[in-house]
């Protein structure tokens, strides 16, 4: 079996507030996995191939003391990944932690987050409590240990930023750290405070609002794995925790992918997903309309 994607929070939580993340209402107590549970965790995703492995979701990476080890427990993992991405809001300023993630020399992708229209004002709005410097500081010396310890590994942004001219501006500004933009749109996530203020609003509210048609979206249908902090397995990664499929510590991968709490979890998305309290709310869906209810995951399909 091969997995598209492997998330793993190895943090619970974060130091911001950003406007369109679940954390700015749930502020979350920050929580960090076990590096014994996480390595209990990679023992247990019994596939042969990863596409993308990332250290992160909605939790800040780098704020995890043992990160570097649990980049070099990588290397000893049975199954082959093809990417090991992590991300971070660049506020973390430990140097010193970071010269030594790129001196594990294992990171294809290191993305850091930086919403807005290319403004400090604006950056300092939509990340809050973030600070315009800060992260100018750490992409320079982001650039500098990868280019000193892991001249492979690729820098990139993932920016929310919509106007053209606002993209023009974080070119600008990113480019010569090396770093390439990624610009994506807000995407309606429930519990973020940006979800919140469109639903009090007269704007037009998100197309996976309470009215969207029951769909299993392309986040649970596909070969997907989201680890929350405690060995959790989230059907998706769009909230800290949609359901419980199970859990990594005492259960392989496939027995959670083939398992009763998954095939629950996808009948209800095609019969009733209008009244589940998050994923009715959740912009995405579409995908995977025409999956029969009763899904036997024990056979190949």
């Amino acid at each position: 079996m091969k997995l598209n994607l492997a998330g793993i929070e190895i943090v619970r939580g974060c130091q911001l507030q950003c406007i369109g993340c679940p954390n700015s209402t749930l502020n979350p107590k920050v929580k960090f996995m076990p590096i014994e549970l996480y390595r209990s965790c990679l023992n247990n995703i019994d596939v042969q191939e990863v596409d993308r492995l990332r250290l992160h979701n909605f939790g800040e990476t780098l704020m995890h003391p043992e990160l570097p080890a649990m980049l070099n427990i990588l290397y000893k993992q049975s199954f082959k990944i093809h990417c090991v991405e992590i991300s971070t809001n660049a506020q973390v300023h430990n140097f010193e932690m970071l010269s030594e993630i790129f001196k594990t020399g294992i990171i294809d992708k290191f993305a850091v987050s930086c919403d807005g229209n290319g403004f400090a004002e604006d950056y300092e709005r939509t990340r809050y409590p973030a600070k315009w410097d800060k992260l100018i500081l750490f992409l320079g010396i982001a650039r500098k240990y990868r280019d000193d310890f892991s001249p492979q590994t690729k820098l990139v942004t993932r920016t929310i930023c919509e106007t053209v001219e606002g993209q023009r501006r974080w070119r600008k500004i990113l480019e010569p750290f090396d770093f390439i933009p990624n610009f994506i749109r807000y995407i309606s996530l429930p519990n973020s405070l940006r979800s919140r203020d469109i639903s009090h609003s007269k704007e037009e509210p998100p197309k996976g609002n309470i009215n969207a048609l029951n769909s299993v979206c392309h986040w649970v249908q596909q070969k997907n794995l989201f680890v929350e902090y405690d060995g959790n397995v989230n059907p998706c990664c769009c909230h800290p925790r949609v359901a419980v499929l199970g859990n990594l510590l005492n259960s392989r991968f496939s027995e959670i992918f083939k398992g009763y709490e998954r095939k629950t979890f996808i009948a209800s998305l095609m019969r009733d997903r209008k009244n589940m309290p998050l994923c009715s709310m959740c912009e995405w869906r579409s995908l995977g309309h025409n999956l029969p209810v009763n899904i036997d995951f024990s056979k190949k399909r």
